[in-house]
């Protein structure tokens, strides 16, 4: 098992708290998205029994992070094999809808979560920010083995999200 917390930036935190053999490709596709000037939390398990719930994440170093950043876009894992799809909540509403327009302009498929993936409980670790609301990103599992796949493909979707957060950072919106 790996833990990894840098700070670099205190308005964004991407976070990946299902990495490893837990939501495979999640890891990386954080890492992607926070690239050197955002900040990145990410915990690599060795498998799905390392799975720890959104709501119920205390990891110290995650929880010292989400303290010192205003939002946290947290990437996880959904199951599915048979499509590829992403499921965007949270409680930053706003942030969430323009991370949804913009990766449906790139031209990926949007679906909406279940009660169970929403990530509307503010315990969620993605609403655990300064601003006590954030995004998280499901991905399905299809979705995650093409982008591992593809990196033009991951490049893509990351820099999707990428330009949600730097315009949002720039104009001081949300």
């Amino acid at each position: 098992m790996n833990t990894v917390s840098r700070f670099v930036s205190p308005k964004f935190a991407i976070f990946a708290i299902h990495g490893g053999n837990i939501e495979p490709g999640t890891k990386e596709i954080a890492e992607q998205i926070a690239s050197d000037d955002l900040s990145l939390y990410f915990f690599e398990g060795e498998s799905g029994e390392d799975h720890i719930s959104s709501d119920s994440y205390e990891e110290p170093k995650a929880l010292e992070l989400a303290s010192k950043v205003e939002t946290i876009i947290s990437i996880h894992g959904e199951k599915n094999t048979e499509e590829s799809f992403v499921m965007v909540g949270g409680l930053e509403k706003e942030l969430s809808q323009s991370i949804e327009d913009k990766l449906r302009e790139a031209g990926f498929i949007i679906k909406e979560a279940p009660d169970e993936l929403d990530a509307d409980n503010p315990e969620n670790i993605c609403n655990r920010g300064q601003k006590g609301e954030g995004v998280q990103i499901e991905i399905s599992r299809r979705l995650r083995k093409e982008l591992g796949e593809d990196k033009d493909l991951q490049t893509k979707f990351t820099e999707a999200i990428r330009e949600v957060l730097i315009f949002s950072h720039s104009t001081g919106s949300r």
